[in-house]
């Protein structure tokens, strides 16, 4: 049986385009057996599309994407923000 479709709800895919230290991994890690950057890297427009999401897939980063490119990712929440909101704000209430 096939998962259903994910829920349309306001997203941006945000991508590393550098890929992941495995340098950095405890020793005795089986890298033969971790996703390789390639595949990752490949499945990220796959889930913009399932989402109905934009894709950015030019950051300038690695997984921390907030420290590396803080600009695209506080773009990409203002976005949906933007989708969410109201086209004109509504009327302060006065008392």
């Amino acid at each position: 049986m096939a998962a259903p479709p994910a829920p349309r709800v306001p997203a941006v895919v945000l991508s590393a385009d550098k890929p992941y230290r495995t340098d950095l991994l405890p020793p005795g890690v089986d890298l033969d057996g971790l996703l390789a950057f390639p595949e990752w890297l490949a499945a990220q427009p796959r889930l913009a599309n399932a989402l109905g999401a934009r894709y950015v897939p030019n950051t300038d980063s690695g997984h921390n994407i907030y420290l590396y490119s803080p600009a695209v990712v506080t773009d990409a929440i203002r976005a949906v923000v933007e989708q969410v909101s109201p086209a004109t704000p509504a009327p302060t209430p006065t008392r």
